[in-house]
Formats: C-alpha cells, sequence, structure tokens
C-alpha cells in the first residue's frame, strides 16, 4: 500500500520461549515503489546478550509517538540497501505487540530531516514479516502463536 492511502497499518505479533539461546525476534518491513524494494525497517523485540541489528550507527533512548516504550535505533545498510532498526534493550523482550506500522516510518523520517542515514527510501509498504533469526540455542521451545496485520485506507 502507499503511505498516502494508509490511514492506519496495524501489526501485531505473540510469540513465546522458554530458551534462553541467541536469537532474535523481529519484524521485516520492506518499503519501496510499487514496482520495487528499495529499503528495510525492522522492530526487534528481542535483542539477545551479544548479537545487533545490521547497521553501526546507533541513537540511544528512543521514544516513538504512538509506541509504548523506549527503543535503540540501529542503521546502516544491508545489500547496499539503507536499513533502519528500532530495538528493545536486551533483557526488555516483548513477546506480545502491536503497532501501527506507520508510526515508526513516520518516526525514521522525522529523523531523516537531521540523521541523513535514517532515510529510507520509498513510499510504499511492500511487505511485513515476522520471525525468529537463530544463532546459538538451545531453542527447543521458541514458538510464534499469533501474528495479523490490517490495513485501512484513507
Amino acid at each position: 500500500a502507499a503511505f498516502s492511502t494508509i490511514d492506519k497499518l496495524w501489526t501485531g505479533w505473540k510469540w513465546k520461549s522458554a530458551d534462553t539461546g541467541q536469537y532474535n525476534a523481529a519484524w521485516d518491513i520492506w518499503l519501496g515503489t510499487s514496482s520495487a524494494f528499495q529499503s528495510y525497517l525492522m522492530v526487534w523485540l528481542r535483542d539477545p546478550p551479544g548479537r545487533q541489528p545490521a547497521g553501526n550507527m546507533t541513537i540511544n533512548n528512543v521514544t516513538v509517538a504512538g509506541v509504548p516504550g523506549t527503543w535503540i535505533i540501529r542503521y546502516g545498510t544491508v545489500n547496499s540497501r539503507p536499513i533502519v532498526n528500532y530495538v528493545r534493550a536486551e533483557g526488555q523482550d516483548a513477546c506480545e505487540f502491536e503497532f501501527n506500522v506507520m508510526d515508526f516510518v513516520n518516526d525514521a523520517q522525522a529523523r531523516a530531516a537531521t540523521t541523513s542515514g535514517l532515510t529510507l527510501p520509498g513510499d510504499t509498504v511492500r511487505a511485513i514479516a515476522v520471525g525468529f533469526e537463530f544463532w546459538t540455542g538451545p531453542f527447543a521451545n521458541v514458538a510464534s502463536e499469533d501474528f495479523y496485520v490490517k490495513l485501512t485506507t484513507k
């Protein structure tokens, strides 16, 4: 959906784990135009010790209008494309969370006015997915229980 047509783009995810392994739990949101993928926006609900998202620049203790909690922004490039990650602090896992995707998009765009590395090219949300990236276990009890995306247009 083109940004200009989106009223709200709600997404929610519920996951669980009793494991302490090295894995994240995150949204992947692909942005671009109607015909081309251009940039990544990720929202990490779990940041394991010793691991971090792509990008080497950070902004700490960020709040996003309309979204609960504080975040760390980590940004840079992946596969020559810009990426902006909003990350829960280590030890502050959120196993059930929902938000309006446009709150993060709007926050990144507003910050890009003074921080060029936060620029997310595109005017369209192309895809939304959730999942885990696993590095070292144990992983026996990690599960995705519920996920949704709800688009309302203007």
